[in-house]
């Protein structure tokens, strides 16, 4: 078995004209399951996509961004499981995350878009 997942040290990146260049990153995983004893609805076994997304990001110069697209699935403890598919269409979207961000300085940004909770952070 490898050792823990690990940062790509030389993502993609493509140069975009006046912004310059953007990188490039993903994820894709999946999950495989089976049980005995199953929820009324639900399946005693499945395989399906837990992660299939792609990150656009910029993070240098003025205008910076990032932007997340893909599909994905939540498993939730004690109810059926909803399909990547599903989840996708049912929580966020197939664009569950991005942003633009304005950064005139080091110390000052102003940031608007479709931002994760900072609930915990």
């Amino acid at each position: 078995m490898a050792g823990p997942l690990t940062v790509n040290p030389n993502p993609m990146s493509f140069e975009a004209g006046p912004l310059g260049k953007v990188w490039i990153t993903g994820a894709v995983s999946g999950v495989a399951q089976w049980q005995n004893s199953v929820f009324p609805g639900d399946r005693s076994g499945l395989v399906d996509l837990s992660n299939a997304q792609v990150f656009f990001n910029k993070t240098d110069g003025l205008v910076q961004f990032f932007v997340q697209l893909g599909t994905y699935s939540i498993p939730d403890l004690g109810l059926p499981y909803l399909r990547a598919v599903n989840a996708t269409k049912a929580f966020y979207g197939p664009f569950p995350q991005g942003f633009l961000k304005l950064a005139p300085t080091k110390n000052f940004s102003i940031m608007a878009g479709k931002i994760p909770t900072l609930m915990g952070a």
